[in-house]
């Protein structure tokens, strides 16, 4: 009998499970499977086409300052539109956009730099800015004349790279439609 209970002592030590926490998740994301887009006309010398369900915000104290704002994704895409001129030559606003991109170098894992001529005849930049920065792709789209249009993506969350990267991948591809649209009013 002594020996059946030596058997069966470990047997039941064996059973008591240790209580291991579930990891952190994440929401779901639901990505639109097809895409409607609207025409956009600003009062800021640009006209474009854009995702339906995204919302064009004008700034109070600047009309050629213009917020994109993808609510079902907590996302806002900033645009700046400058005139090229003497007083601000394109050198000069390429030059701050590249101190504005590599000012996320900290954070950053590594940063792309990508040029190209679109089907309209306007040049852009795009800053693909990898990791937990505050604004992961940043662009801008130029005649190289007259007109400059500069655009920076910010999460409304703590960036975390992996978890946002599907939105991220979907706001990009939407503002390279939203460029190749783009066409000058003056």
């Amino acid at each position: 009998m002594r020996w059946i209970l030596f058997l069966l002592l470990p047997m039941m030590y064996a059973c008591e499970m240790a209580y291991v926490p579930k990891p952190l998740t994440y929401n779901r994301i639901d990505l639109p499977i097809s895409i409607e887009r609207k025409s956009i006309e600003s009062d800021c010398a640009w006209n474009s086409v854009l995702y339906d369900k995204a919302e064009l915000k004008t700034d109070k104290n600047n009309k050629c300052w213009k917020t994109i704002y993808f609510k079902d994704f907590n996302v806002d895409v900033f645009l700046t539109y400058f005139p090229i001129n003497d007083t601000l030559p394109l050198s000069r606003l390429l030059d701050e956009m590249h101190q504005l991109s590599f000012d996320h170098q900290q954070k950053a894992n590594a940063i792309e730099v990508n040029s190209s001529d679109l089907a309209s005849g306007n040049m852009s930049l795009e800053y693909n800015i990898k990791g937990d920065a505050a604004t992961p792709y940043q662009f801008c789209v130029t005649d190289s004349t007259q007109n400059y249009l500069r655009g920076a993506l910010y999460f409304r969350t703590k960036p975390n790279y992996d978890s946002v990267y599907p939105v991220l991948k979907f706001v990009k591809s939407e503002m390279k439609v939203f460029m190749d649209s783009l066409t000058w009013t003056n």
